[in-house]
């Protein structure tokens, strides 16, 4: 991993096969796009202690992406491994958006360079 990454966990203990899972996720995102400046998890329970949420900031040298959120109460959120999966495919969703966008603008040189940072 190339950039910085900070993962927390509020109201969970810290797992190592999820703080990997996590790591693992965020070194995934360099092949989408390679020049991302930072990434920030936080995995949380609710107050319950049956729910849990993961949100993500991604930054990057034009934009803040952001996805995740707070636990909520349904069943996939009943499992920690499934709020990571559902958080970082909507950010990684997001990410292709934006690369997409990106591209559209830019000259025919630096699109090839572009298309180069989305594979």
């Amino acid at each position: 991993m190339t950039f910085p990454s900070a993962v927390s966990f509020h109201g969970i203990d810290s797992s190592e096969v999820l703080r990997d899972e996590v790591l693992e996720r965020i070194r995934r995102l360099e092949h989408v796009l390679d020049d991302i400046l930072a990434c920030r998890v936080v995995v949380e329970a609710a107050r319950d202690g049956g729910h849990y949420g993961t949100y993500l900031r991604l930054l990057t040298p034009c934009i803040e992406i952001e996805a995740g959120g707070e636990p909520r109460l349904d069943a996939r959120h009943r499992d920690p491994h499934m709020t990571v999966a559902d958080a970082f495919d909507l950010l990684t969703d997001r990410l292709d958006n934006f690369v997409r966008l990106r591209c559209r603008s830019c000259s025919k040189y630096v699109q090839s360079d572009c298309q180069r940072g989305a594979s």
